[in-house]
């Protein structure tokens, strides 16, 4: 028997399956959001981010660090920070590197911000000084010169220690707040070879010369610092070639030269000895001993300092872990003549030349 329903009960049961159906599909639209999400971001994490640990990240982005691939790095760090578990200093330490690396893309609007971020980061941080020569540098770089000029100001990166006592003396100068005083430029003067210095200290023009020339050059060291050439490859390298020199100096002073005395019987004996070496270049005729003194000292001082650096040298070449493979060296009379040499009978052409 088939049942009529009227059609209002018709009506109502249609609506309830369509609002049945138009649910389940809300349900599965929104399962199929949830999955399309999840792939998407394992997608992008390339299925290793949510498994690695805070140390496997970090070691990842020193990995990118290392082959110069900046924003990836920057990234992976600040995964790292975001992990959790870093404390303030390891957390300053990051932004300072990501600092770091964006300074060396010469991206330093960005870099600006990674130091101020490791300074607020921890504000006791060992790296204090380096993040302020480094907000400095970026300034400078960004064109920012009376920002960088303040910044310098601000932390005392003039080349003043804090510790250092202030001059005495007359102040003949003055950059900023530190003066320059009429004894720190006679100290300078001081390191001039004898006779330059003799002619800066003996006329005042020279000296108001030289002082101009000392003050242009603390500002060009100060400008230098604020662009960061003293983190330049090449200044660093010259900067240890430089500190090398000054060592091996040092050295061959406590160990030869002040070891060199000129007493006046040694002094008087070596004349007598080598009296040919001190005449007169006018008349040709031998100098008296005390016409002659400052030259045969420097003379017995120079012969003295070549024995003992050569005597010094063997002792220093002679330990035990030292090999100096002589046999890769062919030694030469000094008179001998290369077979190919022009006056040599093998250089010449066959008849060429030669005695009968």
């Amino acid at each position: 028997m088939v049942t009529i329903l009227p059609e209002k009960e018709k009506k109502e049961g249609g609506n309830g399956a369509r609002q049945a159906v138009a649910v389940l599909l809300s349900v599965l639209t929104v399962v199929n959001v949830f999955i399309l999400l999840n792939t998407i971001t394992l997608t992008k994490r390339g299925g290793r981010e949510g498994s690695w640990s805070a140390g496997q990240i970090r070691e990842y982005a020193n990995k990118l660090k290392g082959d110069g691939l900046v924003e990836e790095a920057r990234k992976a760090y600040e995964e790292y920070v975001e992990k959790g578990g870093v404390d303030k200093s390891a957390r300053s330490n990051i932004y300072f590197t990501i600092g770091e690396m964006l300074m060396g893309a010469k991206k330093y609007d960005e870099a600006l911000a990674y130091f101020y971020k490791a300074e607020i980061a921890d504000p006791a941080t060992k790296l204090k000084q380096e993040i302020g020569n480094n907000i400095v540098t970026c300034l400078e770089r960004s064109d920012r010169a009376l920002d960088a000029e303040y910044q310098m100001e601000k932390r005392t990166l003039l080349a003043q220690d804090k510790g250092t006592k202030k001059p005495s003396g007359e102040v003949v100068a003055r950059i900023k707040d530190r003066e320059i005083t009429m004894s720190e430029i006679n100290r300078e003067m001081e390191q001039l070879p004898p006779w330059m210095e003799k002619a800066y200290t003996k006329n005042d023009s020279k000296k108001l010369e030289f002082l101009r020339t000392y003050v242009a050059n603390e500002l060009f060291y100060e400008k230098g610092m604020k662009m960061g050439y003293h983190r330049d490859p090449q200044v660093k390298q010259r900067a240890g070639e430089i500190e090398k020199e000054l060592v091996i100096r040092k050295v061959l002073e406590d160990e030869v030269f002040s070891k060199i005395k000129s007493e006046e019987a040694d002094l008087s004996n070596y004349y007598e000895a080598n009296k040919e070496k001190f005449t007169d270049k006018k008349d040709g005729k031998v100098k008296a001993f005390d016409e002659a003194r400052a030259e045969v000292e420097m003379a017995y001082r120079q012969e003295k300092a070549q024995k003992g650096l050569a005597k010094f040298m063997d002792e220093i070449l002679s330990v035990k872990d030292v090999e100096i493979y002589s046999e890769k060296f062919k030694a030469e009379a000094p008179d001998e003549k290369a077979p190919d040499d022009e006056g040599s009978p093998e250089g010449k052409k066959e008849g060429e030349g030669l005695e009968n």
